[in-house]
Protein backbone atom coordinates (compact mmCIF):
# COMPACT_ATOMS: atom_id res chain seq x y z
CA UNK A 1 0.00 0.00 0.00
CA UNK A 2 2.51 2.47 0.99
CA UNK A 3 3.90 1.80 -2.43
CA UNK A 4 1.08 2.13 -4.33
CA UNK A 5 0.47 6.11 -3.31
CA UNK A 6 4.44 7.00 -3.03
CA UNK A 7 3.95 8.98 -6.25
CA UNK A 8 1.41 10.84 -4.12
CA UNK A 9 4.33 12.67 -1.81
CA UNK A 10 4.51 15.59 -2.41
CA UNK A 11 0.57 15.89 -2.78
CA UNK A 12 0.11 14.69 0.75
CA UNK A 13 2.89 17.05 2.44
CA UNK A 14 1.00 19.55 0.50
CA UNK A 15 -2.24 18.95 2.23
CA UNK A 16 -0.68 18.32 5.81
CA UNK A 17 1.22 21.64 5.17
CA UNK A 18 -2.30 23.34 4.82
CA UNK A 19 -4.26 21.39 7.53
CA UNK A 20 -1.21 22.29 10.11
CA UNK A 21 -1.71 25.93 9.10
CA UNK A 22 -5.58 25.63 9.13
CA UNK A 23 -5.50 24.20 12.88
CA UNK A 24 -3.34 26.44 14.18
CA UNK A 25 -5.69 29.42 12.80
CA UNK A 26 -8.93 27.49 13.58
CA UNK A 27 -7.58 26.49 17.19
CA UNK A 28 -7.24 30.31 18.38
CA UNK A 29 -11.13 30.84 18.38
CA UNK A 30 -13.49 29.45 21.49
CA UNK A 31 -16.88 30.33 20.22
CA UNK A 32 -19.74 26.94 20.30
CA UNK A 33 -22.75 26.81 18.70
CA UNK A 34 -26.12 25.20 20.40
CA UNK A 35 -25.33 21.92 18.78
CA UNK A 36 -21.48 21.62 19.47
CA UNK A 37 -22.25 21.95 22.95
CA UNK A 38 -24.52 19.04 22.84
CA UNK A 39 -21.86 16.71 21.23
CA UNK A 40 -19.32 17.86 23.71
CA UNK A 41 -21.74 17.11 26.79
CA UNK A 42 -22.39 13.87 25.38
CA UNK A 43 -19.02 13.27 24.69
CA UNK A 44 -17.88 14.26 28.68
CA UNK A 45 -20.64 11.89 29.81
CA UNK A 46 -19.79 8.99 27.64
CA UNK A 47 -15.92 9.31 28.65
CA UNK A 48 -16.96 9.88 32.57
CA UNK A 49 -19.79 7.46 32.41
CA UNK A 50 -21.80 9.95 34.39
CA UNK A 51 -24.95 10.00 31.28
CA UNK A 52 -26.93 11.80 33.49
CA UNK A 53 -24.84 14.46 32.84
CA UNK A 54 -25.54 14.36 28.86
CA UNK A 55 -26.98 16.92 26.91
CA UNK A 56 -29.64 14.69 24.53
CA UNK A 57 -28.08 11.36 24.49
CA UNK A 58 -31.02 10.74 21.78
CA UNK A 59 -28.39 11.95 19.24
CA UNK A 60 -26.56 9.65 17.49
CA UNK A 61 -23.47 8.20 19.58
CA UNK A 62 -20.67 8.05 17.10
CA UNK A 63 -19.13 11.19 17.06
CA UNK A 64 -19.82 11.58 20.44
CA UNK A 65 -18.35 8.48 20.82
CA UNK A 66 -15.01 9.17 18.82
CA UNK A 67 -14.90 12.38 20.82
CA UNK A 68 -15.01 10.93 23.89
CA UNK A 69 -11.79 8.71 22.94
CA UNK A 70 -10.24 12.20 22.30
CA UNK A 71 -11.41 13.88 25.37
CA UNK A 72 -9.49 10.89 27.32
CA UNK A 73 -6.37 11.37 24.93
CA UNK A 74 -5.79 15.27 24.81
CA UNK A 75 -8.04 15.86 27.81
CA UNK A 76 -11.94 17.72 27.76
CA UNK A 77 -10.83 21.25 26.78
CA UNK A 78 -12.61 23.15 24.20
CA UNK A 79 -9.82 22.67 21.40
CA UNK A 80 -9.80 19.11 21.42
CA UNK A 81 -13.18 18.49 19.25
CA UNK A 82 -12.01 21.24 17.26
CA UNK A 83 -8.37 19.88 16.82
CA UNK A 84 -10.47 15.99 16.14
CA UNK A 85 -12.46 17.61 12.84
CA UNK A 86 -9.15 19.48 11.76
CA UNK A 87 -7.76 16.12 11.64
CA UNK A 88 -10.57 14.72 10.08
CA UNK A 89 -10.57 16.99 7.24
CA UNK A 90 -7.72 16.24 6.61
CA UNK A 91 -8.38 12.38 6.11
CA UNK A 92 -11.27 12.98 4.19
CA UNK A 93 -8.94 14.79 2.08
CA UNK A 94 -6.46 12.15 2.09
CA UNK A 95 -9.34 9.96 1.45
CA UNK A 96 -10.57 11.32 -1.77
CA UNK A 97 -6.83 11.95 -3.10
CA UNK A 98 -6.05 8.17 -2.60
CA UNK A 99 -9.46 7.34 -4.04
CA UNK A 100 -9.40 9.20 -7.18
CA UNK A 101 -5.88 7.83 -7.57
CA UNK A 102 -6.79 4.53 -7.15
CA UNK A 103 -9.38 4.77 -10.01
CA UNK A 104 -8.19 6.98 -12.28
CA UNK A 105 -4.09 6.19 -11.62
CA UNK A 106 -3.93 10.20 -12.23
CA UNK A 107 -2.42 12.14 -9.95
CA UNK A 108 -2.98 15.18 -11.32
CA UNK A 109 -7.34 14.27 -11.40
CA UNK A 110 -6.49 12.95 -7.76
CA UNK A 111 -5.33 16.39 -6.66
CA UNK A 112 -7.67 18.61 -7.97
CA UNK A 113 -10.50 16.52 -6.64
CA UNK A 114 -8.27 16.60 -3.11
CA UNK A 115 -7.79 20.48 -3.00
CA UNK A 116 -11.44 21.28 -4.05
CA UNK A 117 -12.31 19.12 -0.92
CA UNK A 118 -9.61 20.01 1.48
CA UNK A 119 -10.34 24.47 0.43
CA UNK A 120 -13.99 24.04 0.60
CA UNK A 121 -15.68 27.44 2.65
CA UNK A 122 -18.56 24.87 3.97
CA UNK A 123 -15.34 22.12 4.78
CA UNK A 124 -13.25 24.47 6.27
CA UNK A 125 -15.83 25.85 8.38
CA UNK A 126 -17.37 22.38 9.75
CA UNK A 127 -13.98 21.55 10.03
CA UNK A 128 -12.92 24.63 12.64
CA UNK A 129 -16.09 23.72 14.85
CA UNK A 130 -17.38 20.69 16.90
CA UNK A 131 -20.16 19.13 14.64
CA UNK A 132 -20.59 15.76 13.68
CA UNK A 133 -20.76 16.40 10.02
CA UNK A 134 -17.03 16.15 9.22
CA UNK A 135 -17.25 12.75 10.88
CA UNK A 136 -19.91 11.67 8.70
CA UNK A 137 -18.46 13.24 5.32
CA UNK A 138 -15.28 11.36 5.74
CA UNK A 139 -17.44 7.86 6.25
CA UNK A 140 -19.13 8.97 3.52
CA UNK A 141 -16.49 8.58 1.38
CA UNK A 142 -14.87 5.91 2.76
CA UNK A 143 -18.38 3.87 1.97
CA UNK A 144 -18.50 4.36 -1.69
CA UNK A 145 -14.66 3.80 -1.90
CA UNK A 146 -15.47 0.36 0.04
CA UNK A 147 -18.11 0.19 -2.43
CA UNK A 148 -15.86 0.78 -5.71
CA UNK A 149 -13.57 -2.21 -3.88
CA UNK A 150 -16.56 -4.38 -3.44
CA UNK A 151 -16.86 -4.45 -7.35
CA UNK A 152 -13.07 -6.07 -7.84
CA UNK A 153 -13.40 -8.32 -4.55
CA UNK A 154 -16.59 -9.05 -2.68
CA UNK A 155 -14.80 -9.35 1.09
CA UNK A 156 -14.86 -5.49 1.15
CA UNK A 157 -18.73 -5.84 1.69
CA UNK A 158 -17.45 -6.90 5.17
CA UNK A 159 -15.60 -3.55 5.56
CA UNK A 160 -18.61 -1.66 3.60
CA UNK A 161 -21.23 -3.10 6.56
CA UNK A 162 -19.25 -1.59 9.29
CA UNK A 163 -18.72 1.41 7.75
CA UNK A 164 -22.65 2.01 6.67
CA UNK A 165 -23.63 1.57 10.23
CA UNK A 166 -20.69 3.63 11.29
CA UNK A 167 -22.18 6.46 9.18
CA UNK A 168 -25.58 5.83 9.99
CA UNK A 169 -24.40 5.76 13.96
CA UNK A 170 -23.18 9.45 13.31
CA UNK A 171 -26.26 10.90 11.39
CA UNK A 172 -29.58 8.64 11.07
CA UNK A 173 -29.67 10.39 7.23
CA UNK A 174 -26.56 7.79 6.33
CA UNK A 175 -29.25 5.58 5.66
CA UNK A 176 -29.46 7.07 1.91
CA UNK A 177 -26.61 5.49 1.20
CA UNK A 178 -27.86 2.27 0.93
CA UNK A 179 -30.33 3.64 -1.58
CA UNK A 180 -27.43 5.34 -3.78
CA UNK A 181 -26.05 1.55 -3.70
CA UNK A 182 -29.10 0.40 -4.72
CA UNK A 183 -29.38 2.74 -7.59
CA UNK A 184 -25.41 2.43 -8.14
CA UNK A 185 -26.12 -1.58 -8.90
CA UNK A 186 -29.41 -0.94 -11.10
CA UNK A 187 -27.92 0.89 -13.36
CA UNK A 188 -24.75 -1.05 -14.08
CA UNK A 189 -27.57 -3.90 -13.95
CA UNK A 190 -25.65 -6.06 -11.20
CA UNK A 191 -28.20 -6.21 -8.58
CA UNK A 192 -29.37 -9.70 -8.73
CA UNK A 193 -25.55 -10.75 -8.78
CA UNK A 194 -25.20 -8.74 -5.80
CA UNK A 195 -27.78 -9.92 -3.95
CA UNK A 196 -26.52 -13.69 -4.48
CA UNK A 197 -23.19 -13.15 -2.95
CA UNK A 198 -22.75 -14.25 0.56
CA UNK A 199 -20.22 -11.51 1.35
CA UNK A 200 -23.20 -8.46 1.24
CA UNK A 201 -24.92 -10.74 3.98
CA UNK A 202 -21.58 -11.32 5.97
CA UNK A 203 -21.13 -7.14 5.60
CA UNK A 204 -24.81 -6.86 7.07
CA UNK A 205 -23.99 -8.99 10.10
CA UNK A 206 -20.61 -7.61 10.57
CA UNK A 207 -22.19 -3.70 10.66
CA UNK A 208 -24.87 -4.78 13.57
CA UNK A 209 -21.98 -6.68 15.70
CA UNK A 210 -20.07 -3.89 15.47
CA UNK A 211 -23.23 -1.23 16.65
CA UNK A 212 -23.72 -3.66 19.91
CA UNK A 213 -20.22 -3.64 20.15
CA UNK A 214 -20.18 -0.15 19.98
CA UNK A 215 -22.88 0.69 22.68
CA UNK A 216 -21.13 -1.54 25.12
CA UNK A 217 -18.33 0.59 25.11
CA UNK A 218 -20.15 3.76 26.40
CA UNK A 219 -20.25 3.06 29.89
CA UNK A 220 -23.41 2.44 31.84
CA UNK A 221 -25.00 2.37 28.37
CA UNK A 222 -24.93 -1.46 28.19
CA UNK A 223 -26.52 -1.62 31.44
CA UNK A 224 -30.15 -1.03 29.84
CA UNK A 225 -29.10 -1.24 26.14
CA UNK A 226 -32.89 -0.94 25.23
CA UNK A 227 -33.62 1.94 26.94
CA UNK A 228 -30.63 3.64 25.32
CA UNK A 229 -31.42 2.72 21.98
CA UNK A 230 -34.68 3.98 22.68
CA UNK A 231 -33.10 7.31 23.55
CA UNK A 232 -31.71 6.96 19.96
CA UNK A 233 -35.28 6.49 17.88
CA UNK A 234 -37.25 8.52 19.72
CA UNK A 235 -34.49 11.85 19.54
CA UNK A 236 -34.31 11.06 15.94
CA UNK A 237 -37.79 11.06 15.61
CA UNK A 238 -37.82 14.64 16.96
CA UNK A 239 -35.08 15.56 14.82
CA UNK A 240 -36.58 14.36 11.52
CA UNK A 241 -40.37 15.92 12.41
CA UNK A 242 -38.72 19.41 13.10
CA UNK A 243 -39.65 19.17 16.77
CA UNK A 244 -36.67 20.29 17.71
CA UNK A 245 -35.43 23.91 18.84
CA UNK A 246 -32.09 25.68 19.29
CA UNK A 247 -30.76 25.59 16.08
CA UNK A 248 -26.87 27.52 16.61
CA UNK A 249 -26.16 29.04 13.33
CA UNK A 250 -27.83 30.94 10.16
CA UNK A 251 -27.40 28.34 7.83
CA UNK A 252 -30.63 27.84 6.70
CA UNK A 253 -31.04 27.48 3.22
CA UNK A 254 -34.40 27.48 0.47
CA UNK A 255 -33.32 24.34 -1.51
CA UNK A 256 -31.32 21.29 -1.25
CA UNK A 257 -31.51 21.00 -4.61
CA UNK A 258 -30.85 24.26 -5.58
CA UNK A 259 -27.69 24.93 -3.57
CA UNK A 260 -25.89 22.02 -4.56
CA UNK A 261 -24.06 22.83 -7.79
CA UNK A 262 -22.83 25.95 -5.98
CA UNK A 263 -21.11 24.15 -3.18
CA UNK A 264 -18.42 24.17 -5.18
CA UNK A 265 -17.80 27.83 -5.13
CA UNK A 266 -15.72 29.82 -6.80
CA UNK A 267 -14.30 27.13 -9.38
CA UNK A 268 -18.11 26.60 -10.78
CA UNK A 269 -16.84 29.60 -12.85
CA UNK A 270 -14.56 27.39 -14.87
CA UNK A 271 -17.49 24.89 -15.87
CA UNK A 272 -19.69 27.65 -16.94
CA UNK A 273 -16.33 28.74 -18.97
CA UNK A 274 -16.16 25.64 -20.76
CA UNK A 275 -19.81 25.49 -21.24
CA UNK A 276 -19.46 29.22 -22.93
CA UNK A 277 -16.88 28.17 -24.94
CA UNK A 278 -17.03 25.19 -25.95
CA UNK A 279 -20.66 23.16 -25.21
CA UNK A 280 -19.79 20.30 -27.37
CA UNK A 281 -16.33 19.24 -26.14
CA UNK A 282 -17.84 19.33 -22.07
CA UNK A 283 -21.07 17.32 -22.70
CA UNK A 284 -18.33 14.81 -24.54
CA UNK A 285 -16.22 15.13 -21.71
CA UNK A 286 -19.08 14.68 -19.15
CA UNK A 287 -19.71 11.53 -21.31
CA UNK A 288 -16.54 9.89 -21.23
CA UNK A 289 -16.25 10.69 -17.50
CA UNK A 290 -19.20 8.53 -16.86
CA UNK A 291 -17.70 5.58 -18.22
CA UNK A 292 -15.66 5.39 -14.82
CA UNK A 293 -17.70 3.94 -11.79
CA UNK A 294 -16.07 6.38 -9.20
CA UNK A 295 -17.64 9.06 -11.67
CA UNK A 296 -21.03 7.24 -11.77
CA UNK A 297 -21.20 6.69 -8.30
CA UNK A 298 -20.13 10.35 -7.39
CA UNK A 299 -22.99 11.70 -9.43
CA UNK A 300 -25.82 9.41 -8.35
CA UNK A 301 -24.62 10.05 -4.91
CA UNK A 302 -24.89 14.02 -5.53
CA UNK A 303 -28.35 13.57 -7.07
CA UNK A 304 -29.74 11.09 -4.89
CA UNK A 305 -28.42 12.26 -1.32
CA UNK A 306 -29.78 16.61 -2.53
CA UNK A 307 -33.43 14.47 -3.47
CA UNK A 308 -34.06 12.49 -0.43
CA UNK A 309 -32.46 15.74 1.85
CA UNK A 310 -35.44 17.59 -0.37
CA UNK A 311 -37.93 15.43 0.82
CA UNK A 312 -36.99 15.52 4.24
CA UNK A 313 -36.86 19.19 4.27
CA UNK A 314 -40.36 19.67 3.98
CA UNK A 315 -40.52 18.20 7.64
CA UNK A 316 -37.72 19.53 8.67
CA UNK A 317 -35.79 23.09 8.53
CA UNK A 318 -33.11 22.83 5.25
CA UNK A 319 -29.28 23.55 6.63
CA UNK A 320 -26.81 24.16 4.87
CA UNK A 321 -24.52 22.20 6.80
CA UNK A 322 -26.56 19.01 6.27
CA UNK A 323 -26.10 20.07 1.87
CA UNK A 324 -22.09 19.97 2.55
CA UNK A 325 -21.78 15.89 2.68
CA UNK A 326 -21.65 16.08 -1.15
CA UNK A 327 -18.72 18.49 -1.08
CA UNK A 328 -16.30 15.59 -1.82
CA UNK A 329 -18.52 14.27 -4.48
CA UNK A 330 -18.60 17.66 -6.60
CA UNK A 331 -15.09 17.89 -6.67
CA UNK A 332 -14.43 14.21 -7.62
CA UNK A 333 -17.11 14.95 -11.00
CA UNK A 334 -15.09 18.55 -11.33
CA UNK A 335 -11.24 16.97 -11.13
CA UNK A 336 -12.25 14.25 -13.89
CA UNK A 337 -14.75 16.80 -16.11
CA UNK A 338 -12.32 19.58 -16.64
CA UNK A 339 -8.98 17.05 -16.69
CA UNK A 340 -10.92 15.17 -19.67
CA UNK A 341 -12.12 18.51 -21.29
CA UNK A 342 -8.68 20.08 -21.11
CA UNK A 343 -4.99 19.24 -21.49
CA UNK A 344 -1.60 20.54 -19.77
CA UNK A 345 -0.31 21.55 -23.47
CA UNK A 346 -3.69 23.24 -25.24
CA UNK A 347 -5.40 24.54 -21.65
CA UNK A 348 -2.65 26.35 -19.45
CA UNK A 349 -5.03 29.29 -18.69
CA UNK A 350 -7.69 27.14 -18.29
CA UNK A 351 -5.72 25.07 -15.48
CA UNK A 352 -4.23 28.51 -13.58
CA UNK A 353 -7.57 30.07 -13.90
CA UNK A 354 -8.81 27.10 -11.80
CA UNK A 355 -6.10 26.76 -9.51
CA UNK A 356 -6.42 30.57 -8.69
CA UNK A 357 -10.31 29.86 -8.17
CA UNK A 358 -9.20 27.07 -5.52
CA UNK A 359 -7.06 29.34 -3.40
CA UNK A 360 -9.63 32.09 -3.74
CA UNK A 361 -12.15 29.49 -2.00
CA UNK A 362 -9.21 28.71 0.70
CA UNK A 363 -8.99 32.52 1.51
CA UNK A 364 -12.82 32.66 1.64
CA UNK A 365 -12.78 29.52 4.19
CA UNK A 366 -10.55 31.14 6.39
CA UNK A 367 -12.79 34.42 6.25
CA UNK A 368 -16.04 32.60 6.94
CA UNK A 369 -13.68 30.64 10.04
CA UNK A 370 -12.83 33.70 11.50
CA UNK A 371 -15.90 35.64 11.44
CA UNK A 372 -18.07 32.45 12.81
CA UNK A 373 -15.53 31.93 15.44
CA UNK A 374 -15.81 35.60 17.01
CA UNK A 375 -19.82 35.61 16.20
CA UNK A 376 -21.25 37.66 19.70
CA UNK A 377 -23.98 35.13 20.18
CA UNK A 378 -21.53 32.04 20.93
CA UNK A 379 -19.07 34.58 22.43
CA UNK A 380 -21.49 35.67 24.72
CA UNK A 381 -23.08 32.16 25.53
CA UNK A 382 -19.26 31.19 26.77
CA UNK A 383 -18.16 34.52 28.19
CA UNK A 384 -21.58 34.14 30.74
CA UNK A 385 -21.06 30.76 31.37
CA UNK A 386 -17.61 31.23 32.72
CA UNK A 387 -18.71 34.16 34.86
CA UNK A 388 -21.19 31.86 36.08
CA UNK A 389 -19.18 28.88 36.14
CA UNK A 390 -16.94 31.33 39.26
CA UNK A 391 -19.62 33.27 40.59
CA UNK A 392 -23.05 31.19 40.92
CA UNK A 393 -23.47 27.93 43.14
CA UNK A 394 -26.99 27.12 41.30
CA UNK A 395 -28.59 28.58 38.54
CA UNK A 396 -31.31 28.27 35.97
CA UNK A 397 -31.04 29.41 32.08
CA UNK A 398 -32.19 28.66 29.23
CA UNK A 399 -28.73 28.18 27.55
CA UNK A 400 -28.43 24.86 30.01
CA UNK A 401 -26.50 22.93 27.25
CA UNK A 402 -23.80 25.59 27.87
CA UNK A 403 -23.67 25.98 31.33
CA UNK A 404 -23.55 22.06 31.63
CA UNK A 405 -20.33 22.05 29.81
CA UNK A 406 -18.93 24.75 31.88
CA UNK A 407 -20.02 24.03 35.20
CA UNK A 408 -20.98 20.59 35.26
CA UNK A 409 -24.34 21.26 36.39
CA UNK A 410 -27.74 21.34 35.24
CA UNK A 411 -30.53 23.87 35.92
CA UNK A 412 -31.48 24.24 39.53
CA UNK A 413 -34.60 22.76 40.68
CA UNK A 414 -34.95 25.34 43.17
CA UNK A 415 -37.58 28.25 42.81
CA UNK A 416 -35.04 30.81 43.73
CA UNK A 417 -31.91 29.57 42.34
CA UNK A 418 -28.87 32.09 43.05
CA UNK A 419 -28.49 33.10 39.46
CA UNK A 420 -30.74 33.15 36.37
CA UNK A 421 -28.59 33.24 33.42
CA UNK A 422 -30.63 34.16 30.05
CA UNK A 423 -30.02 34.26 26.48
CA UNK A 424 -31.95 37.31 24.59
CA UNK A 425 -30.89 36.73 20.92
CA UNK A 426 -33.05 35.65 18.43
CA UNK A 427 -36.33 37.67 19.82
CA UNK A 428 -36.36 36.46 23.14
CA UNK A 429 -36.98 38.44 26.30
CA UNK A 430 -36.39 36.24 29.44
CA UNK A 431 -36.02 37.95 32.23
CA UNK A 432 -36.11 36.50 36.04
CA UNK A 433 -39.65 36.50 38.01
CA UNK A 434 -40.90 39.90 39.05
CA UNK A 435 -40.61 41.08 42.04
CA UNK A 436 -37.77 38.13 42.88
CA UNK A 437 -34.65 40.38 44.29
CA UNK A 438 -32.40 39.37 41.21
CA UNK A 439 -30.07 42.17 39.80
CA UNK A 440 -28.66 42.25 36.71
CA UNK A 441 -24.46 41.57 37.58
CA UNK A 442 -23.10 40.52 34.24
CA UNK A 443 -24.06 41.01 30.98
CA UNK A 444 -22.28 39.88 26.88
CA UNK A 445 -24.04 40.63 23.90
CA UNK A 446 -27.86 40.07 25.11
CA UNK A 447 -26.94 37.25 27.34
CA UNK A 448 -27.16 38.60 31.11
CA UNK A 449 -26.63 37.01 34.05
CA UNK A 450 -28.63 38.25 37.51
CA UNK A 451 -27.51 37.05 40.99
CA UNK A 452 -29.80 37.54 44.12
Amino acid sequence: MQNYFAPLKMQILMLVVLFAIFGAYSLQFHAFAADEYTYMNNAKAFASGELDKASDLGRFPMFSFVLSIAYKILGDAEATGRALNVFIGFCTALAVLFMVYWNQKNKEVAFIAASLTAANPALLFLASRTFSEPLFILLLVLCAWALLLALKNEKWFVVLGVLLVSLILTRFVGLYFAVIAVAFFVIKRQIVQIVQRKWLYAGIAAGALFAFLLVLQIPNASNNFATFIQDQISGNLALASGNTIGLGLPDKISSYLLVTPFLLGAPLLVLVWFAFKDRKKLIQAIKTAFSSDLFLLSAISIVLIAIIMELHGFIAPRLLRYAAVVIPFLAILFAMIVTKFTSIDTEKLARKIMYALIMLNLVVGFAVVGYFGSYEKHVAFREAALYTKDNCNSFQSNIDYVLLYYTGQKNSVESKPECFVLNNYDGLTDKPPSESGYASVYQYGKVTVYKR
